[in-house]
């Protein structure tokens, strides 16, 4: 007899309303075509690896697998720009229908929220918060990402500092030596149940809370992220050398 397994119904949310200054092209690096044969945008090489996830199974506990259904992808745009279609056009007429855009606020909490307030109709299991700017990120990861959602409740992907960091004071001198064996840098995507990270978004907005990002509002609730294992090339496209790193691996 065969077992049909339940879906898992993902959302992805993109915040791309930065003004993507320090690249120094005038030009939102999300939009970027980095192969004008191909029709490669770096917001398309960002969101890709979510649409191959779809039809994936997620491994739950209990055994309780389950099919990674994609059903919607937000993308945050600044409110004065018109919608950028052409950097997602390499993508089918099926995979745009689930492309949506809205605008996004004055900081990047505010473009989250909005975000948030858009899937609203949609009301996903689990939404995937992912730097548009992030191109290099893999299937696999946002698999590892979702299935520790599910497992914990909230999953960022992470790698090892490899450098000796230190806390710095006003006066520009070291206030503090920091033990790196206990220190992680964070990517995207972060995952979060739906349900808590919104809610976690809007008990921020209401306190003036700023956060460095959104694992740290979940703390609002009470609730704590699990870091998984990330990827050490998955980086953000920042400065113009990134865009030759991402036209080198295409």
């Amino acid at each position: 007899m065969k077992t049909f397994l339940k879906e898992l119904s993902v959302a992805v949310l993109v915040p791309c309303a930065g003004s993507s200054s320090r690249l120094g092209l005038g030009l939102k690096k999300e939009y970027i075509n980095v192969t004008p044969e191909q029709g490669d945008t770096v917001l398309y090489r960002a969101l890709v690896p979510f649409f191959l996830a779809s039809g994936c199974v997620i491994r739950c506990p209990r055994g309780e697998d389950k099919i990674f259904a994609l059903v919607s992808v937000v993308v945050v745009i600044p409110p004065e720009t018109g919608i950028p279609l052409d950097a997602v056009s390499k993508f089918s007429e099926r995979e745009r229908d689930k492309i949506s855009f809205c605008a996004g606020g004055e900081t990047r909490q505010k473009s989250v929220l909005n975000g948030l307030k858009y899937l609203c109709g949609v009301m996903p299991d689990v939404v995937l918060i992912h730097d548009g700017a992030r191109p290099f990120v893999s299937k696999d990861l946002v698999i590892r990402v979702t299935e520790n959602v599910v497992l914990y409740g909230a999953s960022a992907p992470c790698t090892k500092v490899t450098d000796t960091v230190k806390a710095v004071g006003t006066d520009g001198f070291v206030s503090e030596h920091l033990k790196r064996d206990f220190l992680r840098a964070v990517q995207t995507p972060q995952g979060f149940l739906y349900k808590d990270i919104y809610e976690a978004h809007v008990k921020g907005d209401r306190q003036g809370f700023v956060a460095t990002d959104d694992t740290e509002l979940l703390e609002l609730l009470g609730k704590k992220t699990f870091l998984c294992e990330g990827e050490l090339g998955n980086i953000k496209i920042t400065y113009p050398g990134d865009l030759d790193k991402l036209r080198e691996r295409i």
